[in-house]
Protein backbone atom coordinates (compact mmCIF):
# COMPACT_ATOMS: atom_id res chain seq x y z
CA UNK A 1 0.00 0.00 0.00
CA UNK A 2 0.89 3.17 -0.72
CA UNK A 3 0.08 6.87 0.35
CA UNK A 4 0.14 10.38 -0.62
CA UNK A 5 0.12 13.13 1.84
CA UNK A 6 -1.45 16.35 1.39
CA UNK A 7 0.37 19.52 -0.19
CA UNK A 8 3.16 20.27 1.80
CA UNK A 9 1.84 23.90 2.45
CA UNK A 10 -0.64 22.20 4.57
CA UNK A 11 -4.05 23.57 2.95
CA UNK A 12 -7.33 21.98 3.86
CA UNK A 13 -9.96 23.63 0.72
CA UNK A 14 -9.33 24.95 -1.95
CA UNK A 15 -11.83 27.47 -2.48
CA UNK A 16 -14.20 27.56 -5.81
CA UNK A 17 -13.35 30.93 -7.67
CA UNK A 18 -17.46 31.85 -8.14
CA UNK A 19 -18.53 29.72 -4.79
CA UNK A 20 -18.59 33.16 -2.78
CA UNK A 21 -21.18 34.48 -5.92
CA UNK A 22 -23.10 31.28 -6.16
CA UNK A 23 -25.07 31.17 -3.16
CA UNK A 24 -23.36 27.58 -2.33
CA UNK A 25 -22.44 26.76 1.22
CA UNK A 26 -19.35 25.36 1.44
CA UNK A 27 -17.96 22.71 4.23
CA UNK A 28 -20.79 19.99 4.08
CA UNK A 29 -18.59 17.49 3.09
CA UNK A 30 -15.16 17.82 4.35
CA UNK A 31 -13.66 14.60 2.34
CA UNK A 32 -14.40 12.98 -0.35
CA UNK A 33 -13.91 10.19 -1.36
CA UNK A 34 -13.26 9.37 -5.25
CA UNK A 35 -12.86 5.71 -6.53
CA UNK A 36 -10.26 5.45 -9.45
CA UNK A 37 -9.27 2.60 -12.22
CA UNK A 38 -7.47 4.84 -14.67
CA UNK A 39 -10.73 4.36 -17.45
CA UNK A 40 -11.86 7.28 -19.19
CA UNK A 41 -15.13 6.35 -17.04
CA UNK A 42 -13.23 7.37 -13.68
CA UNK A 43 -11.80 9.76 -15.01
CA UNK A 44 -14.83 11.72 -15.36
CA UNK A 45 -16.03 11.44 -12.37
CA UNK A 46 -12.64 12.60 -10.85
CA UNK A 47 -13.28 15.66 -13.03
CA UNK A 48 -16.56 15.63 -11.74
CA UNK A 49 -15.55 15.21 -8.03
CA UNK A 50 -13.01 17.78 -8.46
CA UNK A 51 -15.63 20.33 -9.63
CA UNK A 52 -17.90 19.44 -6.81
CA UNK A 53 -14.90 19.94 -4.30
CA UNK A 54 -13.98 23.60 -5.40
CA UNK A 55 -17.65 24.25 -5.08
CA UNK A 56 -17.94 22.70 -1.01
CA UNK A 57 -14.36 23.41 0.10
CA UNK A 58 -13.57 19.75 0.00
CA UNK A 59 -11.02 17.42 0.64
CA UNK A 60 -10.22 14.73 -2.34
CA UNK A 61 -9.10 11.32 -1.07
CA UNK A 62 -8.09 9.53 -4.28
CA UNK A 63 -8.29 5.34 -3.76
CA UNK A 64 -6.87 3.17 -6.70
CA UNK A 65 -7.17 -0.75 -5.59
CA UNK A 66 -5.71 -2.84 -7.89
CA UNK A 67 -4.98 -6.76 -8.22
CA UNK A 68 -1.62 -6.63 -9.09
CA UNK A 69 0.52 -7.39 -6.18
CA UNK A 70 3.01 -4.30 -5.27
CA UNK A 71 6.19 -6.87 -5.32
CA UNK A 72 5.20 -7.45 -9.18
CA UNK A 73 7.02 -3.85 -9.69
CA UNK A 74 10.44 -3.78 -9.65
CA UNK A 75 12.74 -1.53 -10.76
CA UNK A 76 11.87 1.88 -9.99
CA UNK A 77 8.13 0.87 -9.89
CA UNK A 78 7.85 -0.98 -13.34
CA UNK A 79 7.41 -4.48 -14.38
CA UNK A 80 7.69 -6.18 -17.78
CA UNK A 81 4.45 -7.02 -19.31
CA UNK A 82 4.61 -10.23 -21.82
CA UNK A 83 4.85 -8.07 -25.16
CA UNK A 84 8.28 -6.97 -23.84
CA UNK A 85 6.76 -3.60 -22.86
CA UNK A 86 6.82 -1.40 -19.41
CA UNK A 87 3.63 -1.05 -16.95
CA UNK A 88 3.88 1.35 -14.81
CA UNK A 89 3.38 0.83 -11.00
CA UNK A 90 -0.15 1.44 -9.43
CA UNK A 91 1.56 4.12 -7.16
CA UNK A 92 3.42 5.72 -9.63
CA UNK A 93 -0.34 6.38 -11.34
CA UNK A 94 -1.39 7.04 -8.53
CA UNK A 95 1.01 9.88 -7.83
CA UNK A 96 0.30 11.24 -11.32
CA UNK A 97 -3.51 11.58 -10.47
CA UNK A 98 -2.73 13.02 -7.33
CA UNK A 99 -0.30 15.70 -8.96
CA UNK A 100 -3.03 16.60 -11.78
CA UNK A 101 -5.15 17.20 -9.06
CA UNK A 102 -3.40 19.64 -7.72
CA UNK A 103 -2.59 21.53 -10.94
CA UNK A 104 -6.10 21.43 -11.21
CA UNK A 105 -6.81 23.32 -8.17
CA UNK A 106 -7.08 21.19 -5.59
CA UNK A 107 -4.94 22.14 -2.59
CA UNK A 108 -6.08 19.07 -0.11
CA UNK A 109 -5.95 16.22 -2.34
CA UNK A 110 -4.13 12.87 -1.10
CA UNK A 111 -4.55 9.31 -2.24
CA UNK A 112 -3.67 5.71 -1.50
CA UNK A 113 -3.02 3.04 -3.65
CA UNK A 114 -3.88 -0.89 -2.65
CA UNK A 115 -4.30 -4.12 -3.52
CA UNK A 116 -6.99 -6.37 -2.91
CA UNK A 117 -10.97 -6.72 -3.86
CA UNK A 118 -12.16 -3.53 -4.83
CA UNK A 119 -15.60 -2.65 -3.29
CA UNK A 120 -13.39 -4.08 0.13
CA UNK A 121 -11.16 -1.63 -0.22
CA UNK A 122 -13.13 1.32 -1.02
CA UNK A 123 -15.15 0.58 2.41
CA UNK A 124 -12.36 0.38 4.11
CA UNK A 125 -11.18 3.59 2.88
CA UNK A 126 -13.99 5.50 3.46
CA UNK A 127 -14.17 4.11 6.86
CA UNK A 128 -11.11 5.40 7.87
CA UNK A 129 -10.53 8.98 6.28
CA UNK A 130 -14.51 9.09 7.60
CA UNK A 131 -15.78 10.43 3.88
CA UNK A 132 -19.13 11.79 3.67
CA UNK A 133 -19.02 10.63 -0.31
CA UNK A 134 -18.10 8.20 -2.47
CA UNK A 135 -17.49 9.23 -6.20
CA UNK A 136 -17.70 6.37 -8.75
CA UNK A 137 -17.94 6.48 -12.41
CA UNK A 138 -19.94 4.52 -15.10
CA UNK A 139 -18.78 3.55 -18.54
CA UNK A 140 -21.14 4.78 -21.12
CA UNK A 141 -21.08 1.44 -22.93
CA UNK A 142 -22.94 -0.90 -20.67
CA UNK A 143 -26.03 -2.08 -20.98
CA UNK A 144 -27.02 -3.16 -17.31
CA UNK A 145 -26.81 -0.24 -14.99
CA UNK A 146 -23.87 -0.66 -12.96
CA UNK A 147 -20.39 -2.54 -12.85
CA UNK A 148 -19.87 -5.38 -10.58
CA UNK A 149 -17.75 -2.54 -8.50
CA UNK A 150 -20.41 -0.10 -8.01
CA UNK A 151 -23.06 -2.53 -7.52
CA UNK A 152 -20.93 -3.99 -4.55
CA UNK A 153 -20.09 -0.54 -2.75
CA UNK A 154 -23.92 0.26 -2.86
CA UNK A 155 -24.11 -3.10 -1.05
CA UNK A 156 -21.04 -3.12 1.12
CA UNK A 157 -20.79 0.83 1.99
CA UNK A 158 -22.54 3.16 4.52
CA UNK A 159 -21.12 6.18 2.45
CA UNK A 160 -23.79 7.58 0.16
CA UNK A 161 -22.33 6.89 -3.16
CA UNK A 162 -22.68 9.65 -6.23
CA UNK A 163 -22.84 7.27 -9.64
CA UNK A 164 -21.33 9.95 -12.41
CA UNK A 165 -21.96 8.46 -15.80
CA UNK A 166 -19.04 9.00 -18.24
CA UNK A 167 -20.60 11.48 -20.47
CA UNK A 168 -21.79 13.51 -17.85
CA UNK A 169 -20.60 16.83 -17.09
CA UNK A 170 -20.64 18.82 -13.72
CA UNK A 171 -23.21 21.40 -13.29
CA UNK A 172 -24.13 22.85 -9.95
CA UNK A 173 -26.94 21.03 -8.23
CA UNK A 174 -29.82 23.08 -8.66
CA UNK A 175 -32.98 20.64 -9.01
CA UNK A 176 -32.86 17.07 -7.16
CA UNK A 177 -35.53 14.38 -7.81
CA UNK A 178 -36.12 12.02 -4.58
CA UNK A 179 -37.68 8.74 -5.54
CA UNK A 180 -38.91 7.41 -2.61
CA UNK A 181 -40.44 3.26 -1.88
CA UNK A 182 -42.25 2.64 1.12
CA UNK A 183 -41.75 -0.98 1.33
CA UNK A 184 -39.39 -0.15 4.01
CA UNK A 185 -39.73 3.06 6.52
CA UNK A 186 -37.52 6.31 5.48
CA UNK A 187 -35.85 6.87 9.25
CA UNK A 188 -34.87 10.88 9.66
CA UNK A 189 -30.97 9.95 9.87
CA UNK A 190 -31.56 8.31 6.04
CA UNK A 191 -32.24 11.42 4.57
CA UNK A 192 -29.38 13.97 6.65
CA UNK A 193 -26.98 13.75 3.33
CA UNK A 194 -29.88 14.65 1.11
CA UNK A 195 -30.31 17.63 3.52
CA UNK A 196 -27.22 18.26 3.40
CA UNK A 197 -27.37 18.51 -0.81
CA UNK A 198 -30.15 20.76 -0.49
CA UNK A 199 -28.35 22.92 1.88
CA UNK A 200 -25.29 23.28 -0.15
CA UNK A 201 -26.42 24.12 -3.37
CA UNK A 202 -30.49 25.75 -2.55
CA UNK A 203 -31.62 23.13 -4.29
CA UNK A 204 -35.07 22.62 -5.30
CA UNK A 205 -37.00 19.37 -4.15
CA UNK A 206 -39.40 17.30 -6.06
CA UNK A 207 -40.34 13.62 -3.92
CA UNK A 208 -42.09 10.71 -6.34
CA UNK A 209 -43.69 7.73 -5.92
CA UNK A 210 -43.77 5.55 -8.57
CA UNK A 211 -46.30 2.79 -8.33
CA UNK A 212 -47.25 -0.47 -10.68
CA UNK A 213 -51.03 0.40 -11.86
CA UNK A 214 -53.48 -1.47 -9.51
CA UNK A 215 -51.08 -2.00 -6.14
CA UNK A 216 -53.41 -1.34 -3.37
CA UNK A 217 -50.35 0.37 -1.33
CA UNK A 218 -52.19 2.45 0.73
CA UNK A 219 -51.50 0.47 3.82
CA UNK A 220 -47.37 1.39 3.20
CA UNK A 221 -48.20 4.95 1.60
CA UNK A 222 -49.66 6.75 4.03
CA UNK A 223 -47.04 6.36 6.79
CA UNK A 224 -44.25 6.41 4.54
CA UNK A 225 -45.81 9.85 3.46
CA UNK A 226 -45.72 10.99 7.41
CA UNK A 227 -42.11 9.93 8.22
CA UNK A 228 -41.24 11.15 4.83
CA UNK A 229 -42.94 14.64 5.78
CA UNK A 230 -41.13 14.32 9.87
CA UNK A 231 -37.94 13.82 8.19
CA UNK A 232 -38.12 16.78 5.53
CA UNK A 233 -39.85 19.26 7.71
CA UNK A 234 -37.19 21.99 7.15
CA UNK A 235 -37.62 21.85 3.48
CA UNK A 236 -40.47 22.81 1.00
CA UNK A 237 -40.88 20.65 -1.51
CA UNK A 238 -43.62 19.17 -4.67
CA UNK A 239 -44.30 15.15 -3.63
CA UNK A 240 -45.99 13.24 -7.01
CA UNK A 241 -47.59 9.70 -7.01
CA UNK A 242 -47.14 7.83 -10.34
CA UNK A 243 -48.86 4.91 -11.53
CA UNK A 244 -47.13 3.10 -14.29
CA UNK A 245 -47.12 -0.97 -15.52
CA UNK A 246 -43.39 -0.16 -15.33
CA UNK A 247 -42.33 1.39 -11.90
CA UNK A 248 -38.79 2.04 -13.40
CA UNK A 249 -40.09 3.62 -16.89
CA UNK A 250 -42.58 5.96 -14.73
CA UNK A 251 -39.03 7.15 -13.09
CA UNK A 252 -37.31 7.50 -16.32
CA UNK A 253 -40.36 9.37 -18.40
CA UNK A 254 -40.48 12.00 -14.62
CA UNK A 255 -36.66 12.99 -14.80
CA UNK A 256 -37.09 13.56 -18.51
CA UNK A 257 -40.13 15.72 -18.01
CA UNK A 258 -38.93 17.74 -15.25
CA UNK A 259 -35.48 19.55 -14.36
CA UNK A 260 -33.08 16.83 -12.54
CA UNK A 261 -29.66 17.66 -12.30
CA UNK A 262 -29.83 14.96 -9.29
CA UNK A 263 -31.72 11.50 -8.99
CA UNK A 264 -31.77 10.57 -5.25
CA UNK A 265 -32.63 6.93 -4.41
CA UNK A 266 -32.47 5.29 -1.04
CA UNK A 267 -30.97 1.71 -0.64
CA UNK A 268 -33.21 -0.45 1.35
CA UNK A 269 -32.66 -4.00 1.68
CA UNK A 270 -35.26 -4.87 -0.28
CA UNK A 271 -36.65 -1.82 -1.88
CA UNK A 272 -36.16 -0.17 -5.39
CA UNK A 273 -33.20 0.81 -5.17
CA UNK A 274 -31.86 -2.73 -4.23
CA UNK A 275 -33.84 -4.22 -7.18
CA UNK A 276 -32.28 -1.74 -9.75
CA UNK A 277 -28.73 -2.80 -8.19
CA UNK A 278 -29.20 -6.28 -9.08
CA UNK A 279 -27.91 -8.58 -11.73
CA UNK A 280 -30.44 -7.70 -14.67
CA UNK A 281 -31.76 -4.45 -15.77
CA UNK A 282 -34.29 -3.40 -18.19
CA UNK A 283 -32.94 -1.22 -21.11
CA UNK A 284 -34.84 1.85 -19.47
CA UNK A 285 -33.89 1.31 -16.07
CA UNK A 286 -29.98 1.42 -17.38
CA UNK A 287 -30.71 5.37 -19.11
CA UNK A 288 -31.50 6.65 -15.21
CA UNK A 289 -27.73 7.05 -15.00
CA UNK A 290 -27.78 9.63 -17.47
CA UNK A 291 -27.05 11.97 -14.99
CA UNK A 292 -25.51 11.90 -11.43
CA UNK A 293 -27.12 9.15 -9.32
CA UNK A 294 -26.56 9.63 -5.21
CA UNK A 295 -27.41 6.40 -3.41
CA UNK A 296 -28.32 7.19 0.53
CA UNK A 297 -28.31 4.14 2.72
CA UNK A 298 -30.60 2.94 5.22
CA UNK A 299 -29.46 3.98 8.80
Amino acid sequence: MMRVSPAPDGRHGCPGRNAANSGIKRNIMKTILVATDLTPASANATRYAVQLAKATGSRIHLVYVHRTPISAFVDAGHRETPDGGLEISPEQRLLQEVNWLRSSGVAAVDGVATSGSKAGGLVREAGSVQAELVVMGRKAERQTVFGSTVTQMIRKSHTPVLIVPENTTYVPVKHIVLSVDYREMIAHADLQPLRSWINTFNASLRVIHVDAKGADTNSEETPGRIQLARALADFDYIYDRLEYNDVDAGILDYVDSHPTDLLVMIAHEHGLASRLFGSTHTQSVSKLAGFPLLVLKTA
